[in-house]
């Protein structure tokens, strides 16, 4: 097997706002990966991409991309990737792209806003040494149900540059060529 993986660097996860905009084109980037490279290459099982936002260092958050495949996929899998980033930074998002893995994630939110666990996990967990964590995580609701489709072509126009990617491919040494 081979691991591919590409990465886009993003934001600051202090930047809220933004953080918002990209998990959802994370999301959106995850289901374009799976129709492609699981559904229509079949060359991955379960390839998966989105948006990796890290708390702990500064200006560390980046869109990832990868799939496992047999070695002679690898450069397939990468072209698939550059093909999704391409195609999006070329022509935006559809509204079914944006309502499609909006909605999800609203509704997700409301139901878990219900349990106990939410309230004890997301908001009061880390509060006290962080205590912007609680107000981001009350905020997150609000801040999804603001975000436009105009506002998500703006940040693919400003995130999401071919350019600015890294990518690896990992094989075996016994499969290497």
């Amino acid at each position: 097997k081979s691991l591919v993986f590409m990465a886009i660097p993003t934001t600051d996860y202090r930047n809220s706002n933004e953080i918002l905009k990209l998990n959802l084109l994370g999301q959106i980037l995850n289901d374009k990966t799976r129709k492609l490279v699981r559904e229509k290459l079949a060359i991955s099982y379960s390839p998966n991409a989105g948006h990796y936002a890290n708390k702990d260092f500064r200006n560390y958050c980046y869109f990832q991309f990868s799939a496992d495949v047999s070695p002679e996929n690898a450069e397939v899998v990468k072209k698939a990737f550059d093909s999704i980033i391409t195609d999006i930074a070329k022509d935006g998002i559809t509204m079914e792209d944006f309502e499609g893995n909006r909605r999800p994630i609203i509704n997700s939110i409301k139901t878990n806003m219900q349990t106990n666990g939410y309230w004890l996990n997301r908001i009061l967990s880390g509060s006290f040494t962080d205590p912007t964590n609680s107000k981001f995580t009350l905020s997150m609701l609000e801040g999804y149900e603001a975000i436009t489709l105009e506002q998500m072509n703006e940040t693919i126009k400003k995130y999401l540059k071919i350019e600015n990617r890294s990518f690896y491919i990992l094989q075996a040494k016994d499969e290497i060529k």
